[in-house]
């Protein structure tokens, strides 16, 4: 029962705001307000959280690449001198290790430019965003110059006439 009271208390002050409530305009201020937000948000070059995720794996894999030319590179060095003191028939046998660093060397080549086209991108979205920023910066200073020239308008209006009467 006391729930059903505040409830009916909660709606009765609800009910007893009128339409010449001095609040409402607030109402609409906030829901301006909340517009404006969600266009903000709704603006997609400002969400740049995919591919600074792709570059981060990028890089990490690039950073792998890296890893693997080291270790082969370091293998080619093991085998240079292991066959420098062994003359065995088996030591023509091994794997070439030129092979491996040539196909490292074209998967760096590959992931360094995917990651140039990925911070291109970027730029492009980091730039379209900009330029919408300041079309909205615009729009708003072109407000703002409306409301100054109104501004003027009327406090001359309501000043020319007490100023004939003094």
């Amino acid at each position: 029962m006391p729930e059903e009271t505040e409830n009916n208390d909660e709606m009765s002050d609800s009910n007893s705001h009128s339409s010449s409530d001095p609040d409402e305009p607030k109402g609409k201020l906030r829901k301006w307000w909340d517009a404006v937000k969600q266009k903000v948000q709704d603006n997609p070059y400002e969400d740049i959280r995919p591919e600074t995720g792709l570059l981060v794996d990028v890089k990490d894999i690039l950073d792998e690449l890296n890893i693997l030319r080291t270790l082969v590179q370091d293998q080619q060095h093991v085998y240079n001198l292991w066959k420098g003191t062994k003359h065995d028939s088996k030591a023509n046998h091994f794997p070439h290790m030129t092979e491996r660093q040539e196909d490292l060397r074209s998967m760096v080549d590959d992931v360094t430019s995917i990651q140039d086209a990925i911070k291109s991108l970027l730029d492009l979205k980091q730039k379209e965003a900009t330029i919408i920023e300041a079309q909205t910066t615009r729009r708003q200073s072109d407000s703002v110059m409306v409301f100054t020239v109104v501004t003027i308008v009327f406090v001359s209006l309501t000043l020319s006439p007490s100023s004939l009467l003094i």
